[in-house]
């Protein structure tokens, strides 16, 4: 299995970095030339704990691999990843544009390779976005068969490869077995529990995951701020 990663941003770099230390072959791709010869040069070009040291084994090995060549990493692989990023505009939504534009451009390789190929979301996304995107793929890729699924990450910074080597469940959101035992085939590694459900449904247990750990934070926030001030008026007195 040869997996092609699209954004070598947070998640991508962590992902890219855990896959292939795993034994999984990765070629990361993105369209700035300074994470790519960081990447290339055995360095992340994101802070987290460990991961220097991760993505200078791979590289070494030779399981990781990078490069801005869209296409090539395609026609090399037999899954695509999506971890660009997905920022928030002035009103609040996120802006799926580089989503979509990575889905035009893998659908047109998978149209030139001419044979099938598996991609997964792990952007972070409304729902929604999955069904949208499989139709920019297929639109692009003509007759070539592409299958399409949602693979969210719960990644935290400062924890991310801890998160990521135990995490509660690996989330998949499919209705084609294709793509599910791709991505069964990618995360064989982890002892976790694998649950597949409807794209919706992945979709919508992102979101609410993600609600209820802004929640979780607020509240931390509030305790903290609620002891300071506690400690404050015990030094007055």
């Amino acid at each position: 299995m040869v997996v092609s990663l699209f954004g070598l941003g947070y998640v991508g770099c962590v992902t890219a970095a855990c896959l292939s230390r795993d034994g999984v072959q990765v070629i990361g791709v993105d369209v700035n030339p300074d994470k790519v010869a960081a990447v290339r040069a055995g360095k992340a070009p994101i802070l987290e704990p460990d991961l220097d040291d991760l993505i200078r084994a791979s590289v070494a090995s030779g399981r990781l691999t990078v490069t801005h060549d869209g296409a090539e990493a395609v026609r090399r692989s037999d899954l695509s990843l999506i971890s660009v990023g997905t920022p928030s505009g002035p009103d609040g939504r996120l802006d799926l544009s580089h989503v979509h534009a990575v889905c035009r451009e893998i659908g047109r390789a998978a149209a030139a390779k001419g044979s099938a190929h598996v991609v997964a979301l792990r952007s972070t996304v409304p729902p929604g976005t999955t069904r949208a995107c499989a139709e920019i793929l297929r639109e692009e890729a003509g007759d070539t068969p592409v299958e399409v699924a949602f693979n969210p990450e719960f990644l935290r910074e400062g924890t991310a490869i801890r998160d990521y080597d135990d995490p509660p469940y690996t989330l998949i959101g499919c209705d084609e077995p294709a793509a599910e035992q791709a991505l069964r085939e990618v995360y064989a590694a982890l002892d976790a529990p694998l649950l597949v459900v409807r794209p919706e449904e992945a979709e919508m247990l992102k979101e609410e995951a993600g609600a209820l750990k802004q929640e979780l934070d607020a509240i931390q926030d509030r305790l903290a701020a609620l002891e300071k001030a506690q400690g404050a008026q015990k030094a007055d007195e």
